[in-house]
């Protein structure tokens, strides 16, 4: 269950997200959606699992 609202603060967009996005970001760092679903911009940093994973608003669903 997700504790907080949204927009939060994404340390891979550098700036506040919605739902929607964080989902779409989400899904691609758990291998279940291609690549191009997310923001193209956040795989210009090579970390971009582990820093998405260890976001403190990753989603947990």
């Amino acid at each position: 269950m997700i504790s907080f609202e949204y927009p939060v603060m994404c340390p891979l967009m550098g700036e506040a997200i919605d739902k929607d996005t964080c989902f779409d970001i989400h899904m691609v760092v758990i291998g279940e959606a291609p690549k191009e679903t997310a923001p193209d911009r956040i795989f210009k940093n090579n970390s971009y699992i582990d820093i998405c994973n260890n976001c403190k608003y990753h989603r947990n669903d």
